[in-house]
């Protein structure tokens, strides 16, 4: 599985999200949503708004997403399931 955190630079609570991913110190990938790679996967996984965590497996199939803040735990939970 893997855990991916769209993101922009601009965005404040993107940067609530990423204190609270590193303290978690659940692994992630971020992806800036004007990234080539952002659009490829805002377009792909329907995210509408940032931040958004998505869980995918290892054939790229949405497991779980999440649009907004998370607190340490439940990042945890998150990327358990």
């Amino acid at each position: 599985m893997k855990l991916i955190k769209i993101y922009s630079k601009t965005c404040g609570p993107c940067k609530v999200l990423e204190k609270n991913l590193v303290e978690s110190g659940v692994e992630y990938d971020s992806v800036d949503v004007t990234s080539e790679e952002g659009e490829d996967l805002t377009e792909a996984y329907g995210v509408r708004a940032v931040p958004t965590l998505l869980l995918v497996d290892d054939n790229g199939t949405l497991l779980n997403k999440h649009t907004g803040i998370l607190n340490v735990d439940e990042i945890k939970l998150f990327a358990c399931n």
